[in-house]
This record gives structure tokens, sequence and C-alpha cells, in this order.
């Protein structure tokens, strides 16, 4: 067994529930409330079959939408009440229409309007395309639309996020390398576009896994960054200012060219 998915809350609020789904595409839909109340051993929240996993489960709340990404690149998005509630005993429901050989790799909540669904692929290709431009449809069952094309060029979709101008999202590959970008520098396109290279990789590595960094801590990454900024140049304004001419001595004081002399001659043994 392993921890797939971590879900925080604050409460047990009606009209909240946890939507799981599988690599084969189940998915079972349960009031936050059935899980008010769990043993250290734990409790069951959903059956799988004999050589399926769970995916990914992830809090919903009442008027969001879902989209499901898959590994060869279709997308299912629906309003999240096509999932009936259903008890933790329930074995759940069919969701996307799979051809063979195929996954699913994301599940996704988007606010409707707000959102643009960013999707990385393998080689280290992404694209963003706004959530309006993939087609809502009546049932999970749906075999989706085309949600990025696969080719030589990108490799199967690795995961999709819900973003928006303000995120940041950090991509891992497989020997370890790390790098985060901003997505207001991914422009939008068209949603079923291969995409553009988001990541360099080295041969024979890939994209495994996309995070999407917290706002507040892109924010205050971006504080610090501007802080920092701001004292280099600084220093670098004070280190390379012309020195100004030397002030000039005061009265009584002596000039620089007769350090110790005294204004007149005085000859010795004068009182």
């Amino acid at each position: 067994r392993r921890v797939v998915s971590i879900v925080p809350v604050s409460g047990f609020p009606e009209g909240h529930s946890i939507l799981m789904i599988t690599r084969r595409g189940y998915m079972k839909k349960v009031p936050l409330g059935e899980f008010d109340s769990i043993t250290r051993r734990g409790i069951i929240a959903i059956g799988l079959e004999e050589g399926d996993s769970l995916l990914d489960a992830q809090l919903v709340r009442r008027g969001q939408e879902v989209i499901v990404a898959t590994k060869l690149g279709m997308a299912v998005r629906v309003e999240e009440n096509v999932v009936r509630d259903m008890g933790r005993s329930a074995r759940g429901v069919h969701g996307p229409k799979l051809e063979e050989g195929d996954e699913i790799v994301s599940l996704v909540i988007a606010d409707s309007g707000e959102d643009s669904l960013l999707t990385v692929c393998e080689k280290g290709v992404g694209k963003r395309s706004k959530v309006a431009d993939y087609r809502k449809t009546s049932t999970q069952r749906s075999k989706g639309v085309i949600n990025t094309k696969i080719t030589d060029k990108n490799g199967p979709v690795v995961a999709c996020l819900a973003v928006t101008e303000e995120d940041e999202i950090m991509l891992m590959s497989a020997s370890g390398m790390v790098i985060r970008s901003k997505v207001s520098e991914m422009r939008e396109m068209g949603r079923g576009t291969v995409g553009v290279y988001l990541m360099d990789l080295e041969e024979g590595d890939k994209v495994v896994t996309v995070g999407k960094v917290a706002r507040e801590d892109a924010l205050q990454a971006r504080e610090k960054a501007e802080a920092i900024r701001k004292d280099r140049a600084e220093a670098e304004g004070r280190a390379s200012a012309p020195e100004g001419d030397a002030p000039a001595p005061q009265d009584g004081e002596p000039s620089s060219g007769n350090a110790g002399s005294t204004g007149g001659n005085t000859a010795p043994g004068d009182g």
C-alpha cells in the first residue's frame, strides 16, 4: 500500500464531497461527512478490481467542474453533480471510455470560467488552454475531446493542472532535475495543439511529476527575489559612484601641503 492523496479539511460541511478516480477510470463521490470518524487503521473508501489502483482523491464542492485527462491525450469535462454521492461501501461508477492502452493520469477540479488547463507531457512539452475550450458532456462515460495531440515531440501526457495567471509550477524529471516556471509566461494555445518545450531534458530522461506552487509561497518568493535585486542594485550603485573632491580645510586647520607648519617663519629663540 502507498499514499496517493492527502486532502486537508477544516471541517465536514454539507455540500462538500471526496471525489476519487482509479487508473482504469472508475469514479466514486462520497459526502465529506462520511469520513468524520476515522480509526487509526483507516476505513474503506473505495473497492478496487484486480489490477486497478486509486489514482487520486480530491475535495469537490457543489457547482464546481471536473476534468478527467488520459495518458493518450483525451479529456472529459463534466459538472461535479454528474457523479452522484454514494456511500463508502458502494463500488463506484464507470468513468470515461478508454481506448486500449490508455489510462487516467489526472483528476482536475476547476471553477467554471476562471481556470486554464495546463497539460504536460513526458518529453517536457506542455501547453495551456482555456477550460471553456473543452466541451462539457452530460455523462462521465463520454470518450471526451482531444486534449493534446500525442506525437514523437511530446510523448504521453504526465499530468494536467487547473491554473491561473498568478500561479507557478514545478516540473521534476526522472533523473531528479527540477525547474520552476510562471504560468503567466506560458501563452494560451488551442485545445488540440502539441505545445512548446517547458523543460530541457537530457537523452533518456523524462518528466515524471508536475506540481503547483502555493500562491502564498509564490508571492513570498517573488517579494524576496525583488528585495534581493534591489539590495544588489544599491550595492553596485555605491561601489561604482565616483569619489567627490576633497573637502576644503576649515579655518585654523593646516592645508594638506604644509602639514605641521605655521603661518610664518620663527627664528630659534624668538619669543
